[in-house]
């Protein structure tokens, strides 16, 4: 069934379906965006999501005049884990085609879904209110290669009881036995498939060798054999735990090595320590001691414990990471059994908060080398991706409100030091630092008012004077260096000079022009770069 939520439509997307509606003609909703900008209020002037992901298909849809019902699906997706924020629908193709978003929802702390890291597709059903636009002027484009996924979806939406389990909110509050009886019937029967699917797949599952004896095993086991068993029941009953309290922040872009993807007990603890040691060396500066301390803070908690002398088993009981808390909900104090993917998941999460601590997005800095160092980017004119690596740069530069258009940033005029954005879609341009001084913000001082972050001043030049000693000889120069006077003995003043010194036809310029093409003080050249 539709989600209880409403999309908002867009200035762009009314206009559109208003002149389609005058020509006679109307226009169709053909694509779903997800994206994964922090929950926030849409506004009737978006043009676009403000961190799009993933393009979906629609299986299913329909147009009653005042509403549209759709169902979208969005396949399965390996990239990087995100969590679904915000909902765009388009109209007129998808938005690399030149669509135009016709709808958007978000909402702060509201999660569509959660994607990414697994092949698992994603169908949700929306309806869009349709009483601000011209009564038939939008339809809905069904994807042709989507039957299916469709068929199952629109069934069950369709189906007059699709849930018999419950009692619907308009049948009688009292239940005769008949009704009774049933509604219990298909409690059990959903109970009996949903037993029989897991009995089975348990039943597959080949953990049970580790654990017990099997039949046809020997029924006298040897000590060695006795201390195996033990030390796999062990092995399970210490699965990883994790306690979240929310205190503990670890440094670096944590991965852990790869031989933890088949179980986080097995990782060898030289590895382990070598790998993290080499994240915090990657930190600029002095940050490395603040990185050190937070993973000695960390070491700490998290409990190595020697196993057969070459790995270690990761106690993850006292892990304290904030991280955890979507993984295993908001209640302080609380433990759960995680899988290894989730625990890396969670450690990943929490290093990545740490370093962003360490190194702001959007925090400016000068490097002593030829490229910008890692987590970073030259600030050069250069055009970014908005959504992957670079997507919280895109953010911060759209809530600090310094985003131009591209045509204002490559027409000159002062724009170059702000971020354009790009080609309205997919990219946004940095800005460009090359050449130019920084000066910190006036902030009421009184010495530069009126000028704001990221603002260009071109050169200034502060007024002043020159001292000068006055001719005493007709059409000569006075011994000290006085001004030279026309033959009268009258001193002449002529416009400002910046040429060479001359002496022509008795009119002396001996003030001649120097320097070069700015006004500068000494300075030592650095690259331009920022945190994303």
């Amino acid at each position: 069934m539709a989600l209880p939520v409403t999309p908002i439509l867009t200035t762009v997307g009314k206009a559109a379906a208003s002149a389609a509606y005058a020509a006679g003609e109307s226009i169709s909703v053909t694509h779903v965006v997800l994206g994964k900008a922090a929950g926030y209020v849409p506004a009737q002037s978006q043009t676009s999501l403000v961190q799009p992901v993933e393009v979906c298909q629609i299986t299913y849809g329909a147009s009653t005049g005042s509403s549209a019902t759709l169902t979208a699906l969005a396949s399965g997706f390996a990239g990087a884990q995100y969590q679904a924020t915000e909902v765009g629908f388009y109209i007129g193709g998808a938005p690399s085609a030149g669509g135009v978003l016709f709808a958007v929802y978000s909402a702060p702390g509201w999660v569509c879904a959660h994607r990414g890291g697994a092949d698992v597709d994603l169908a949700s059903s929306w309806t869009l209110d349709l009483s601000e636009v011209p009564a038939g002027s939008v339809t809905v484009t069904v994807d042709p290669s989507s039957g299916y996924d469709a068929s199952v979806m629109h069934a069950h939406t369709e189906h007059a009881d699709p849930h018999g389990q419950y009692v619907r909110h308009d049948a009688p509050q009292s239940l005769s036995d008949v009704s009774q009886a049933q509604a219990r019937a298909n409690v059990a029967a959903e109970k009996a498939g949903t037993m029989a699917l897991a009995m089975a797949a348990h039943a597959e599952s080949p953990g049970h060798d580790g654990l017990y004896l099997r039949h046809d095993a020997m029924q006298s086991l040897d000590v060695t054999a006795r201390s195996r068993a033990r030390a796999n029941i062990n092995a399970a009953d210490d699965a990883e735990v994790v306690k979240r309290d929310g205190s503990v922040a670890m440094l670096g872009a944590l991965q852990l090595p790869g031989n933890a993807s088949a179980a986080l007990h097995a990782v060898p603890k030289q590895q382990l320590e070598a790998y993290v040691a080499s994240q915090l060396s990657s930190l600029p500066g002095d940050k490395y001691l603040q990185g050190l301390a937070s993973y000695n803070q960390w070491s700490n908690v998290l409990t190595l414990a020697m196993n057969d002398g070459t790995t270690v088993d990761v106690d993850m009981t006292e892990l304290l990471a904030d991280a955890a808390s979507t993984a295993i909900g908001q209640h302080t104090g609380e433990t759960a059994h995680l899988s290894v993917s989730q625990v890396q998941d969670m450690i990943n999460a929490s290093v990545a908060a740490a370093v962003r601590a360490c190194r702001p997005v959007g925090q400016v800095f000068g490097h002593y080398g030829e490229s910008a160092p890692a987590g970073s980017v030259e600030i050069a004119g250069q055009l970014l991706a908005r959504d992957g690596q670079y997507g919280e740069l895109w953010g911060h530069a759209q809530a600090a409100g310094k985003v131009v258009s591209d045509a204002v940033w490559l027409a000159g005029g002062g724009s170059h030091t702000m971020f354009s954005s790009g080609d309205g879609w997919s990219t946004f341009r940095m800005p460009r630092f090359g050449g130019e001084f920084a000066r910190f913000a006036d902030r009421g001082a009184g010495v530069e008012p009126g000028r704001g972050i990221g603002a260009w001043v071109g050169d200034k030049l502060r007024l002043h004077g020159h001292p000068y000693i006055a001719g005493t000889g007709n059409g000569d120069t006075d011994p000290d260096g006085g001004i030279a006077t026309e033959g009268n003995g009258t001193v002449s003043v002529h416009p400002a000079y910046t040429g060479a010194p001359e002496n022509n036809s008795g009119q002396a310029k001996l003030i001649g022009g120097t320097g070069e093409n700015e006004t500068a003080p000494r300075s030592v050249g650095l690259l331009a770069c920022m945190w994303y």
